[in-house]
């Protein structure tokens, strides 16, 4: 493995470990969410933001982390214009 790919996956091994981290303190606030609302990338989390223009939904968390390296879509690749909060069901 060269340099560059120990850097991708040290930073990767860093993102899930906080993405963890977060999980387990979001545990104490956690409310029942039926299957088909949570966050199709970290299946944890209920989806509560909505990305710009092209509508897919996931957890601000995981679009925050997302975004941090990628200003596209994960799904569709669209560009990210912003994100939406979404209400509360």
């Amino acid at each position: 493995m060269n340099t560059g790919e120990q850097q991708i996956m040290d930073q990767f091994t860093m993102m899930m470990f906080e993405m963890e981290n977060e999980c387990i303190n979001d545990k104490k606030d956690t409310v029942e969410v039926s299957e088909e609302d949570l966050c199709p990338i970290c299946f944890y989390r209920a989806s509560n933001c909505q990305i710009e223009p092209c509508e897919h939904v996931l957890c601000k968390i995981c679009i925050q982390t997302h975004l941090q390296n990628n200003k596209r879509c994960p799904f569709c690749n669209m560009e990210v214009e912003k994100i939406v909060d979404l209400k509360p069901k």
